[in-house]
């Protein structure tokens, strides 16, 4: 499985022969062009927020990969089809299939920071996905503040920028721990609006067992 970090929490997931992309956000303009996201075979949206659901960068991406399927709740769905953006619509507890790759669709509880978010900003629907490819487990957590959480992971995208939006560097690592994972992976820590980057993270997790990788945008990293 190879996995290839964007800004936010773009990432893209090469594995069985399949091309998965999660969350293009407008985070990823003048960094990746939409054109060069090629052979897509699906897209899944975790929320409406822009820096996840960018529909005018999506609709390039989905222009030059007219045979990808998008996966989005409802109320990303709705988003998208205003701009013309066929998809999917799923809930928390489906699981769909890319050729024999497993895609679940898992919780995920968006935090608020009062300082930044508008009155109604927060998602109404708001989810995780789990890719399964029968070797390995990959979990992105989405934007999403702590949980107890059984969810069974090999690899674990998980959001560090704190700020009342997703977990707090500490409590991601604490999160990650529940789970064990052979790899935890951060993500969302690019915006100007959340304090950024992952020395902070870097720090708590040295002090666990776990094994970590901080990929830069655009760097790719292969786990077996």
């Amino acid at each position: 499985m190879k996995i290839t970090k964007y800004p936010q929490s773009c990432v893209l997931i090469e594995t069985n022969g399949k091309k998965i992309l999660i969350d293009p956000g407008n985070l990823s303009e003048g960094i990746v062009e939409p054109t060069e996201f090629k052979d897509i075979d699906m897209m899944l949206i975790t929320h409406k927020h822009s820096d996840h659901c960018f529909p005018e960068y999506i609709k390039i991406v989905k222009e030059n990969n007219p045979n990808m399927v998008i996966l989005a709740n409802l109320e990303v769905s709705s988003i998208l089809s205003e701009g013309e953006i066929d998809s999917e619509t799923v809930k928390i507890g489906d699981v769909k299939e890319l050729g024999n790759i497993k895609i679940e669709i898992v919780r995920a509880d968006h935090g608020v920071c009062p300082s930044t978010m508008k009155p109604g900003s927060l998602p109404k629907e708001n989810n995780g996905f789990v890719i399964d490819d029968g070797k390995l487990r990959l979990y992105h957590c989405g934007d999403t503040i702590a949980f107890l959480n059984e969810t069974k992971t090999d690899i674990i995208l998980v959001p560090i920028s704190g700020h009342g939006v997703v977990m707090e560097p500490l409590v991601a690592v604490e999160f990650c721990q529940r789970m064990n994972p052979k790899l935890v992976i951060p993500i969302h820590y690019d915006s100007d609006k959340h304090p950024k980057g992952a020395e902070k993270f870097e720090e708590e997790i040295k002090k666990t067992n776990l094994k970590y990788k901080i990929l830069k945008n655009k760097e790719s990293i292969e786990v077996e």
